[in-house]
């Protein structure tokens, strides 16, 4: 067994814990009527909280800010686009006005992603982890 203690971020790390702990792996399919998907839950094998691996974590809060960023300018170009060929209405506007609230809403929904992955790098931070040049 690795070192709890020592930063990795490729391991799995327990929030309650604070270190890379031993984890179960617990797997389950949900089913509905418009189809299915399989959820992996990660649990600590020491106090049973879920906890997850802070390079997947990371790459997920990349992955999502940049699928937020498209879709909100995305949005703003089809909307300024039908203004600037329809007329800015007050439908065109609203969409204009309302795509940065409705981004922010939307991270809002990751926000335990982000929170996860700034608790574990101010662990790692201070038993002398670096981030790596380019991100991890």
């Amino acid at each position: 067994m690795v070192d709890s203690q020592t930063p990795d971020p490729s391991l799995f790390w327990c929030p309650e814990c604070s270190g890379h702990t031993d984890y179960s792996e617990t797997k389950e399919y949900h089913h509905t009527s418009e189809g299915g998907h399989t959820s992996v839950t990660l649990r600590c094998k020491v106090c049973d909280t879920e906890g997850k691996i802070p390079k997947k974590v990371r790459e997920s809060i990349r992955l999502y800010v940049k699928c937020l960023f498209g879709i909100g300018i995305g949005f703003e170009v089809v909307a300024v686009g039908f203004g600037i060929n329809e007329g800015f209405n007050s439908g065109v506007l609203i969409t204009i006005f309302t795509t940065p609230f409705m981004c922010l809403f939307f991270w809002r929904l990751g926000k335990d992603e982000v929170i996860l992955w700034e608790k574990w790098e101010k662990w790692a931070k201070e038993r002398g982890w670096e981030e790596p040049e380019g991100g991890s």
